[in-house]
């Protein structure tokens, strides 16, 4: 997913900042640039990316583990995700 946002935001323009992008900038301009301004992709997209980082950072970092129903969830919402950028850039190159 964040590799999948950091390319939606190449393919609409916007630079990188010269330092390493982190989950904090990803998520924060994903969300202001692509969902709130531009309006190129749905608002239910704001909290994927965040929601995705906390699961990733519990599930690999924490002794306690992610239920399966989290999991499931979190991989429903990376394929929605991943899936609706591909189709912006895709639809962007075809153009």
């Amino acid at each position: 997913m964040f590799q999948a946002g950091v390319a939606a935001l190449i393919k609409n323009g916007f630079a990188l900042p010269d330092k390493k992008i982190g989950h904090d900038w990803l998520q924060a301009s994903f969300s202001e640039q692509l969902i709130q301004r531009r309006k190129i992709f749905s608002a239910k997209f704001r909290s994927f990316l965040p929601a995705a980082y906390r699961a990733r950072a519990l599930a690999d970092y924490e002794p306690s583990s992610i239920s399966k129903k989290i999991a499931n969830s979190e991989l429903k919402n990376a394929k929605e995700f991943v899936h609706a950028i591909n189709l912006e850039v895709s639809n962007d190159a075809q153009s």
